[in-house]
């Protein structure tokens, strides 16, 4: 685990103020936390091994008592992983049967809770990729639900966080599944 100050820009209507934000990263393990003592259906309980168990965090699996499931990875906090597992198993469950729960979370090792100031391991690799092989002005953008989006070698920082911006909003366009509205792209880094 590792601690990365890096430059946040609030942005108003035609301006922007940049101040320094403390965003947290971790190495690529990663731990399953049990929220529930439910036995699994051994083909739900094999899902779990094989593919949930593999991914990546940040992962929420969610469970309905009648079968249905959801799970989710790669997002980049704990609370976007569940929101989107719970829709997941929500979609499957009867009306009539008792709404789905958290049954397990991927968490990395060390994780402690910084409200939303998390990148995922495939982020964090892409961000210092960015930050340290690129010329010209640069922004990363991040939005909770998993997704990202960054730019580089403009002439000017409001071009480069314009073009992480649409780079971000384009990658959530592609998963159907992703609510953009309820976890927006926010911009975590600039250079000039």
């Amino acid at each position: 685990m590792q601690k990365l100050l890096i430059g946040a820009m609030v942005l108003g209507l035609n301006a922007g103020v940049g101040h320094a934000q403390q965003v947290q990263v971790y190495t690529q393990a990663h731990t399953v936390q049990i929220h529930s003592g439910v036995r699994l259906h051994p083909t739900t309980q094999q899902e779990f091994d094989q593919q949930f168990r593999k991914s990546n965090y940040f992962g929420a699996f969610v469970i309905s008592a009648n079968g249905a499931y959801g799970w989710s990875k790669g997002y980049l906090t704990e609370d976007a992983a569940v929101y989107q597992a719970t829709q997941t198993c929500e979609n499957y469950r009867q009306p009539h049967e008792a709404e789905c729960t958290l049954y397990a979370t991927l968490i990395p090792v060390g994780y402690q809770d910084m409200a939303g100031q998390t990148l995922s391991y495939e982020a964090t690799e892409d961000f210092f990729e960015i930050r340290d092989t690129t010329e010209g002005a640069a922004a990363f953008v991040v939005s909770d639900a998993g997704v990202w989006g960054w730019s580089s070698g403009y002439d000017t920082e409001f071009e480069a966080i314009s073009g992480a911006f649409n780079s971000c909003v384009d990658e959530a366009a592609l998963d159907a599944e992703l609510d953009t509205v309820q976890f927006p792209c926010h911009l975590v880094w600039t250079r000039p």
